[in-house]
């Protein structure tokens, strides 16, 4: 094996035990020890290519914004042929099964959107820029197929879409609380209905009221 072949590994491996911790305990309880500890790595050897504690978080947060976007552009659903409700649900489902497969990524993401360190947030924003974008560009396309409601303008629509992008499987969860989902097309109906509420409302105004 070459000396590049090994350092290839040996960032494979750290970068595979960073995850299993960040993706299994919540930021602050994560140590380079424990990483260290947990997956027979030596010290040496992570601070040979990594700074710390900090550097490997944001290496696993820029690793799985990276997967997460491959793996939506390979499963893109066209919206040009179906309407915005169906392409939003399929644009869910696609991260859905993303994250189910890689289940702790999700934390690592959540970690890092829901309740990012106050001292690395200007370095997450960069790390998470073009999935922003490609997800901004998504919604505009979504949006722009419906007349908004009065008073609302397209950016303020944007950010609340946006801000319930990362919550939408604490929402599919909470939702399912009988446990009737048996397969990914329960999933994918239950998906629906609740992005039909969150896009069209749930409450008809009463006579003469106003919101």
């Amino acid at each position: 094996m070459t000396q590049k072949e090994r350092q290839k590994n040996s960032r494979k491996e750290i970068l595979q035990a960073a995850l299993d911790e960040f993706g299994t305990y919540e930021y602050a309880q994560v140590t380079v020890d424990n990483i260290c500890a947990r997956h027979n790595i030596s010290k040496g050897m992570l601070y040979h290519y990594y700074s710390g504690k900090d550097d490997l978080f944001l290496l696993c947060v820029g690793d799985t914004f990276e997967k997460l976007s491959e793996f939506v552009a390979q499963n893109e659903y066209p919206l040009k042929d179906h309407s915005a409700l169906e392409s939003l649900t399929a644009y869910y489902q696609c991260r859905e099964q993303f994250f189910a497969v890689h289940p702790r990524r999700r934390k690592v993401i959540e970690s890092a959107m829901l309740h990012p360190p106050a001292h690395l947030e200007s370095r997450l924003r960069e790390l998470r820029a073009p999935v922003w974008q490609r997800n901004r560009q998504f919604w505009q396309s979504v949006v722009r197929q419906y007349p908004l409601r009065d008073g609302l303008k397209e950016e303020k629509v944007m950010r609340y879409l946006e801000s319930i992008n990362y919550a939408f499987q604490t929402i599919l969860e909470q939702y399912n609380e009988a446990g009737n989902v048996k397969d990914v097309h329960d999933i994918l109906q239950i998906a629906s209905e609740i992005l039909d509420m969150l896009l069209f409302g749930v409450m008809q105004p009463k006579k003469g009221e106003q919101i």
